[in-house]
């Protein structure tokens, strides 16, 4: 057995490029790893068993070893609309209506219904995040 993976220096040492932030409304799929320091955008899919070492986009598919993007769930306005939106962060109560819209391809028809129902109970615009935070997660 070799002793590199015995000595202090090693033992001691910090790998961490830091924390791992994953966005709301993301697939991570089976035996996927994320290495340290990587943010998840808001709405992406992660490939089984993709390696990702580099940030994901907001509502980009990756896969492969190392991940590389496939295609956008959605076309730039659309993902303008669902960030801004930030539909998750509505009460289960909230989201029931929409089940079956969440379930076709049809994102439009979604957004729209979601908008209408946060106008009908009256909600305060969707959470500010910090700069920071925005920054990670919106890259």
């Amino acid at each position: 057995m070799s002793m590199l993976f015995c000595t202090p220096q090693v033992a001691d040492a910090t790998w961490s490029r830091g924390d791992i932030v994953v966005g709301s409304d993301v697939w991570i799929g089976a035996a996927a790893t994320l290495l340290s320091g990587v943010t998840i955008g808001h709405g992406a899919v992660i490939g089984a068993h993709a390696v990702v070492s580099r940030d994901v986009d907001p509502y980009c598919i990756v896969v492969g070893n190392p991940a590389k993007p496939v295609r956008l769930r959605f076309c730039d306005e659309t993902i303008a609309q669902m960030l801004k939106l930030r539909w998750w962060e509505l009460d289960k109560e909230q989201l029931q209506p929409l089940l079956s819209l969440m379930q076709t391809d049809r994102i439009e028809a979604f957004i729209e219904e979601c908008w209408k129902i946060r106008a009908k109970l009256d909600l305060p615009p969707p959470q500010q995040r910090s700069p920071a935070t925005a920054e990670r997660l919106n890259r």
